[in-house]
């Protein structure tokens, strides 16, 4: 997450580009319930966990470098529920404090049916009126006129800025738009993707124009015929795949989701996307989401959450299998750091493995005299692999005839 001098954020330099997508944005499943923030669910609880220790583990890295860094919430919510849970608005404000960021911090909110809620909970914040710039609180409608959502990126511009998105049902924003966020270096975007309703909409005539805006007319289309017939299973790893190559297309070299299966059956309803165009980013979001996992298989966790989940290891899933033949099939011939290898692989496929995944495999490799290292492990110290490490990959032999 290096940050550079200038961030770019939306329709500042890439106008042209972008405001053909953000201005035909459309609001596509009505507005926000207030019975919604009631209670929090435990996929709720999880979602916030998820980006408050984002927000934290970005800030170290940003804030040491930089005078100023910035935090959009561009669908925030009252920042508490009913029953005193804080939401992600509050949790953002207060690691913001405990960390002394108060005086770097430049926090925009938005919410267009609970601004007044909004105001009230985050002034409750012990030590908020310590903050060098206080948090805004906008009710601008995010739809059709893209002007709003330029707006709230004004205060930030040009300075490190972590954007959470998170629609209520799907407001429509193309996916280019949502990418636009991450421009270039120290800009990184947590978007939520309500995957059930646009999966649904995707088989319905009536919502073919909001997704011409969401994916673009001939992504769309081709996707629509790709998926015809497809199982639950594979269909679901289509649209996701077609999300992720959106984004990446749309300048967000690095993607990495995490679902949420439905509570009572086992399919998804949302996903929480990371987008960035920084390694070490990517790596960190893996760390924090592998552990919120419910289910892994071969020590790899499935970066999904569901209630109840047996945790144990599914007999056909073989994880670590996959990855040792992708490396093998990618990197054959080449010699590659380890930092390299994670770093190469993670943005060139749309597979998903945390360093320790990556480093395990490698180590495996190795002792199968696989792969060979420039420093072997009877040199390093037991179980152990640093990034520095240079692993060498055999070319196929060309059988003699």
């Amino acid at each position: 997450m290096k940050p550079r001098n200038k961030c770019l954020h939306p329709l500042s330099r890439r106008n042209a580009q972008i405001a053909s997508c953000a201005t035909s944005t459309i609001t596509l499943f009505g507005k926000m319930s207030k019975v919604f923030f009631a209670v929090p669910t435990p996929e709720s609880l999880t979602k916030i966990e998820i980006v408050w220790k984002y927000f934290d583990a970005w800030s170290k890295v940003l804030a040491p470098k930089s005078n100023r860094i910035g935090y959009v919430d561009v669908f925030s919510g009252p920042g508490r529920y009913d029953d005193g849970t804080d939401s992600v608005p509050i949790h953002v404000l207060k690691v913001a404090l405990e960390k002394s960021l108060q005086g770097k911090l430049i926090a925009v909110f938005n919410d267009i049916d609970f601004k007044p809620d909004l105001e009230r909970n985050i002034r409750t914040i012990p030590n908020f009126g310590t903050f060098r710039s206080i948090p805004k609180v906008h009710d601008y409608e995010i739809g059709n006129d893209p002007s709003p959502f330029s707006r709230l990126y004004e205060p930030v511009r040009d300075i490190p800025t972590l954007s959470f998105i998170d629609p209520w049902g799907y407001k429509g924003l193309s996916l280019e738009l949502v990418a636009s966020t991450v421009h270039p270096f120290g800009c990184d975007c947590l978007f939520f993707f309500n995957y059930a309703r646009i999966n649904h909409a995707l088989e319905v005539d009536n919502f073919t124009e909001n997704m011409d805006v969401i994916f673009g007319q001939q992504r769309r289309s081709d996707l629509q015929e790709r998926i015809a017939g497809m199982s639950p299973t594979e269909r679901e790893k289509r649209i996701v795949a077609e999300v992720t190559d959106i984004l990446k297309a749309s300048g967000a070299q690095y993607v990495h989701h995490f679902g949420f299966a439905y509570s009572d059956k086992n399919t998804t309803s949302h996903y929480l996307f990371h987008l960035s165009k920084n390694n070490l980013a990517n790596r960190i979001i893996k760390q924090i989401t592998s552990k919120l996992s419910t289910s892994q298989s071969q020590g790899v966790a499935k970066f999904r959450y569901k209630r109840d989940e047996d945790p144990q290891q599914e007999l056909f899933d073989q994880p670590a299998d996959d990855l040792q033949e992708s490396l093998m099939i990618l990197y054959e011939g080449k010699n590659l750091s380890v930092a390299g290898i994670i770093s190469d692989h993670s943005r060139r496929t749309s597979m998903q493995y945390t360093d320790k995944n990556y480093k395990d495999v490698l180590q495996g490799m190795e002792q199968a005299s696989i792969v060979k290292m420039d420093r072997p492990f009877f040199e390093r110290p037991a179980g152990t692999l640093a990034d520095s490490v240079m692993v060498y990959f055999p070319k196929k032999r060309t059988p003699k005839h």
